[in-house]
């Protein structure tokens, strides 16, 4: 189904689809599993989500904006 949904999508809404399965897997599977929420899946979630934003506003190729 993913890879289905891939084949008929841009590169950069797949680069955002792939980033975004572990975090909603591991999203998914505390709220439906009850799997515990520690400090350690809560920094991946974070580190997931800044990552995220920089792929969003196209910071990766925007060096100045990192070199200030």
């Amino acid at each position: 189904l993913i890879s289905s949904g891939l084949l008929r999508t841009t590169a950069t809404n797949g680069s955002v689809a792939i980033a975004l399965s572990p975090l909603v897997s591991s999203l998914m599977a505390a709220v439906i599993l009850r799997e515990r929420f520690g400090p350690m899946r809560l920094a991946g979630v974070l580190l997931a989500a800044v990552a995220l934003q920089a792929l969003w506003l196209d910071l990766a190729d925007q060096v100045e904006v990192w070199c200030r």
